[in-house]
């Protein structure tokens, strides 16, 4: 069963756009321009066969992408100190942790959305393709 699964998924495209979304957000992070994690989910998307690998593969390595820079930034940086002083700033003093967890899960949502942008780019340069052999 597990073995046909992950033979599905090689077949989709989804482990290709998830790596490749992961690999093109890692350095995107450190410009420090968060909304560029649209484009790494762009670049995923293109490598996928349908919407909702695309959305899974985004969300997923985007996510995975800032949740190692959260680690890092954890044990290297302090990066609950950040998110206490974020958490005290909206009132919530103590939530450092939620305020990490929502900002991975609005990284996600990021990748999400580029991915799906991603493969709806590839699907009309599918369509033109097949348009223009037509013709």
């Amino acid at each position: 069963m597990a073995q046909r699964l992950t033979q599905k998924a090689l077949d989709t495209g989804i482990y290709h756009g998830y790596f490749l979304t992961l690999l093109i957000a890692l350095p995107l992070q450190l410009i420090g321009h968060w909304i560029l994690m649209i484009l790494a989910g762009i670049a995923g998307g293109l490598t996928v066969k349908r919407y909702r690998h695309a959305l899974i593969a985004g969300f997923l390595g985007v996510g995975t992408a800032w949740s190692i820079i959260f680690v890092f930034l954890n044990v290297f940086a302090q990066a609950y100190v950040i998110g206490e002083f974020f958490a005290s700033l909206i009132g919530l003093p103590g939530f450092e942790r939620w305020i990490v967890s929502l900002s991975i899960l609005i990284g996600g949502t990021l990748g999400a959305s580029g991915s799906i942008v991603g493969r709806a780019i590839a699907e009309l340069v599918q369509e033109i393709r097949s348009s223009t052999d037509a013709d």
